[in-house]
């Protein structure tokens, strides 16, 4: 893989989590400034995303069923943040 489509993949990754983390939606001129790109850039990156309309001029993402999957999997590996895991208890003093 080449370094420009290493680098393509990976600021389209960044947008992707732009997008899903702002729910009130991101216009094109944001995610431009925040990627270091042009606006047509980050418009080609909201289209292959197929970002949704929010209000004019602000697009956003919903998370996908993987998305959701992948955030529950690093949750579960966390310390503590599995409920199945029983609490751990500290050394007394």
């Amino acid at each position: 893989m080449s370094n420009s489509a290493r680098r393509h993949i990976e600021r389209l990754f960044v947008a992707k989590r732009l997008y899903i983390g702002s729910p009130d939606g991101l216009s094109d001129s944001a995610v431009a400034v925040l990627l270091r790109v042009s606006r047509y850039t980050a418009y080609r990156y909201r289209l292959e995303l197929s970002a949704v309309r929010v209000s004019p001029g602000r697009y956003s993402l919903d998370p996908s069923a993987d998305d959701i999957l992948l955030a529950h999997t690093i949750l579960l590996r966390v310390d503590g943040a599995n409920p199945h895991r029983p609490a751990r208890r500290t050394p007394r003093a």
